[in-house]
């Protein structure tokens, strides 16, 4: 694709930031698929594989575009950050995550409104999914320093997500 010195730097941003989202839809859209096709184990078996080298992949295209330093296949700029600031970051994280769901549900609510039975489901039927599958892809987020294991990234991440919402 070319860029068109007509359509400006505003629309180019745009583009952008689209790109990233689209990255993310169809990563979404894989492990639909490969879910339908061949069930969850064999999918999160498989996620396992193809997030850490899609994220590693991508993550090196644009630190070597954007010069950004890498430390153990992280920006750097993480590991210049206190240990205060890191938690900020995870709860600010952890609210986008929440705030991403709270989109989501109030967009399909009034698809539902036809039958208000469905309404009343979606919360824990989506609720059981999403432990279902978190869990399951919490094993690979254990990371270890030093030969101890440190807390999975998603059991602190769930943590954070109940201190803001209890």
């Amino acid at each position: 694709m070319e860029f068109s010195p007509k359509a400006g730097k505003e629309l180019l941003i745009c583009w952008i930031v689209d790109a990233f989202l689209r990255t993310i839809v169809h990563y979404g859209y894989w492990l639909k698929e490969v879910e339908y096709q061949y069930g969850m184990g064999v999918t999160l078996e498989i996620e396992k594989e193809v997030g850490e080298t899609s994220f590693a992949i991508q993550l090196n295209r644009l630190a070597k575009l954007l010069n950004i330093e890498l430390q153990n296949g992280m920006p750097a700029v993480l590991y210049r950050i206190d240990e205060k600031q890191l938690v900020e970051l995870l709860d600010t994280l952890s609210l986008n995550w929440l705030a991403n769901d709270g989109v989501w549900f109030q967009a399909v609510i009034p698809v539902f409104r036809r039958n208000a039975w469905d309404v009343l489901l979606i919360p824990p039927a989506r609720l059981v999914l999403c432990v279902a599958i978190f869990s399951s892809l919490e094993p690979g987020c254990e990371k270890h320093d030093g030969g101890v294991a440190t807390r999975p990234l998603l059991r602190e991440l769930g943590h954070h997500l109940l201190v803001k919402v209890c």
